[in-house]
């Protein structure tokens, strides 16, 4: 038997979303799609759904014009369940109304806690 059982790991990470989880988050994943032509076009699904919680990177904020957008220098941390399916290509939806761009995934050790993905806001 390891450290904890999977039991207490599912309490954990239950208690762990009613404590740390202030914000929600809607996973948007880009995937190609026949177009019934002999090619393909790109669609965004919304993949997964849930609470999380947002945090910025401290240090001081920029902005930059990228690919004729205004992209946001300043990273994000999004933290999200352990069973996240969130990848480093996809986009974040919080709280509705802001999107971030996913940068990076980081995912905790053996006892898999959480997942914290790194972000950049997309505006």
């Amino acid at each position: 038997m390891g450290i904890m059982s999977s039991a207490e790991i599912a309490a954990f990470r239950a208690l762990e979303a009613r404590l740390l989880y202030h914000d929600t988050y809607a996973v948007v994943r880009a995937t190609a799609v026949s177009d019934g032509a002999g090619g393909t076009t790109t669609t965004e699904a919304t993949v997964e759904s849930g609470g999380c919680d947002l945090t910025a990177i401290p240090r001081l904020p920029r902005e930059a014009a990228e690919g004729g957008r205004l992209v946001s220098d300043t990273n994000y941390y999004v933290t999200l369940s352990a069973a996240s399916i969130v990848t480093a290509s996809d986009r974040l939806v919080i709280n509705g109304a802001r999107t971030f761009e996913v940068v990076g995934i980081d995912r905790d050790g053996f006892l898999a806690i959480d997942t914290r993905a790194v972000c950049r806001e997309i505006f």
